[in-house]
């Protein structure tokens, strides 16, 4: 899914829910003044906002203050959403509904489902985020709050855009551009423009992505919204796809580029990055084409990391879902049941210590298993650590020796440096692409190496080559890159000798693989040092992934010969 806006989705819950901040409704002016201070620092410093709700909380619960800690409950679902701790960002959203309840407070209501929407909508829950939204929009509809439900509006076009379903999407946020525009509220205007424009540019309709996205802009830059700016400078290159002159491209992406830089916007900057990549290949200024492409490479890793950490959020985040569901049903059935009989409060009160009792004990085995899983993966992660380096300590290597045939080629064949700029980017990609899983399937290894020996033959055009594949490697997985290092070095060190002559053979058996490779060497030197590391590097992750295996190495003559064996019943397994 391509980027779409977060950030701007807080704008519009302030928007929405403006009074239920600016009014306290109370009549202590110590919880008054806390929450006022609170709100000046929204934006500006999370930890004061965080140790202020610490303090309203306090003295809300000591006065039983119900609406101030409603007020402390949403400070602090600002700040755990903002830095995307969502276990306790939806705690708060509970704990928001929970003493909404107790007051009948509809309004409060509208504020604690909206907060648990927009949590969930950033987690990637969409199906959550749409009920939770759906009962928000419905109470801001029954007390015709405008504001609140436009920004429901909103947020549900963008959950529906998650969900492929661009026709809703756009439905949604042109009644959310309606209310915006009755209002006369252009940072509004913008975001709901920006979601229309990007669905119906999906849905097919180009010409209306464009005109919508030209507006966004307008309402962007009257109301000095720089990441709506951001936003639209980007969609633009991207719904104008191939019409736009490439420097013009260049220019929109580069406004894009600056602004997102300076909101930390990191998806559409990568975005931003491979579009830029694209765009200077067109003009052929290649050293600025390859810049780029290394700087989505290095940002995607990233990315990719960070979505690694909020999917594990997601985890606990559904376990405390549970928890405070059962918590809200059982203070509801409560408060029902007091109104009943002497009799039946005392099986109720038993029935609650039961339900105590096994909630205790259950996470009580929870909290044991936890431990043991923790324990688990940080052994395990030692090992992904130690893996990881080798496998590493692959591409540097790579590149700079590819780098090299390039600059080679430059200087010989100038005519022939936009296609192995092509080849070596389909290799970056496949290195890329292959690093972040553990295990690939042989065919596309056996199709990367085809690629690589093309590669190099340019270099080495006296090359005697002999590339044989015998047995069934069909539906057989590898770590990654795993027969690399021995080929390229067989290629590098050929060609440094008189009659360069390389042979390679995988020969697959049921549960067993076979690879040899021989290769010519300048004898002159006495022998190839060079290689020492790269089989030692071979043999440890071998260890380190458990395979049985035989690995020697050979000179004879001026040839170098690398067998090995390796045994594994998991390498038909993806």
């Amino acid at each position: 899914m391509f980027p779409l806006p977060h950030k701007a989705l807080i704008f519009l819950f302030l928007l929405s829910h403006l009074p239920a901040f600016a009014q306290t409704h109370v009549d202590s002016a110590a919880l008054r003044k806390l929450n006022d201070q609170a709100f000046t620092y929204w934006y500006s410093n999370l930890d004061s906002v965080l140790v202020l709700a610490k303090e309203q909380l306090l003295l809300a619960s000591q006065t039983n203050n119900k609406v101030g800690i409603i007020k402390a409950h949403i400070d602090f679902w600002h700040v755990y959403n903002e830095r995307q701790m969502f276990v306790d960002a939806i705690q708060s959203g509970f704990g928001i509904l929970k003493e909404a309840d107790l007051i009948n407070s509809s309004k409060y209501r509208a504020v604690g489902f909206s907060n648990l929407g927009l949590t969930y909508y950033q987690m990637g829950e969409n199906e959550v985020a749409n009920d939770y939204l759906r009962k928000a929009m419905r109470i801001d509809s029954a007390r015709n709050n405008e504001a609140g439900l436009a920004s429901d509006y909103v947020n549900l076009s963008l959950v529906q855009i998650n969900k492929s379903n661009f026709k809703e999407g756009e439905r949604y946020a042109m009644l959310a551009y309606q209310i915006h525009k009755n209002r006369n509220e252009d940072v509004g205007c913008s975001i709901a423009l920006l979601n229309a424009a990007y669905a119906s540019y999906q849905l097919g309709k180009k010409e209306v992505a464009i005109q919508r996205i030209e507006k966004t802009l307008e309402y962007s830059l009257k109301a000095n919204d720089l990441e709506g700016q951001a936003y639209a400078y980007n969609y633009m290159v991207l719904f104008h796809k191939g019409m736009l002159p490439a420097r013009e491209e260049i220019q929109l992406l580069q406004k894009s580029l600056k602004l997102c830089l300076e909101l930390q916007l990191n998806e559409l900057t990568r975005d931003n990055y491979q579009k830029l990549s694209e765009s200077f290949a067109k003009i052929n200024d290649l050293p600025q084409s390859l810049r780029y492409l290394q700087l989505s490479v290095q940002l995607s890793d990233s990315i990719y990391s960070t979505n690694k950490r909020v999917e594990a959020a997601k985890l606990n985040a559904k376990y405390q879902l549970m928890k405070n569901e059962a918590e809200i049903q059982s203070l509801k059935e409560t408060m029902h049941l007091r109104e009943q009989s002497n009799v039946r409060q005392r099986w109720i009160f038993a029935l609650i210590g039961g339900i105590v009792i096994a909630t205790g004990i259950f996470i009580l085995a929870y909290q044991r298993t936890v431990n043991k899983m923790v324990i688990a993966k940080v052994e395990a992660s030692h090992i992904r650590k130690e893996l990881s380096y080798l496998k590493d300590q692959t591409n540097p290597h790579f590149l700079l020796n590819a780098l090299n045939s390039v600059y080679g080629i430059a200087l010989t064949k100038p005519a022939l440096v936009a296609d192995k700029i092509a080849e070596l980017s389909y290799l970056l990609h496949y290195q890329l692409k292959s690093s972040r899983l553990e295990k690939v399937n042989i065919a596309d290894e056996i199709e990367f190496v085809k690629r690589y020996i093309e590669f190099k033959k340019s270099k080495t055009n006296q090359l005697d080559l002999s590339f044989e594949v015998i047995g069934e490697f069909v539906g057989r997985y590898l770590p990654p890159l795993l027969f690399f290092p021995p080929i390229e070095n067989a290629l590098k060190y050929a060609a440094g000798s008189e009659n360069p002559s390389v042979k390679i053979q995988w020969n697959f058996e049921r549960d067993k693989i076979l690879l040899h490779v021989q290769n010519s060497f300048n004898i002159e030197f006495g022998g190839i040092h060079g290689t020492k590391i790269g089989i030692e590097n071979l043999s440890k992750r071998l260890e380190l992934y458990n395979y049985k295996f035989e690995l020697n190495a050979s000179q004879v003559d001026n040839f170098y010969h690398l067998q090995l064996n390796l045994w594994d019943n998991e390498f038909t397994v993806a």
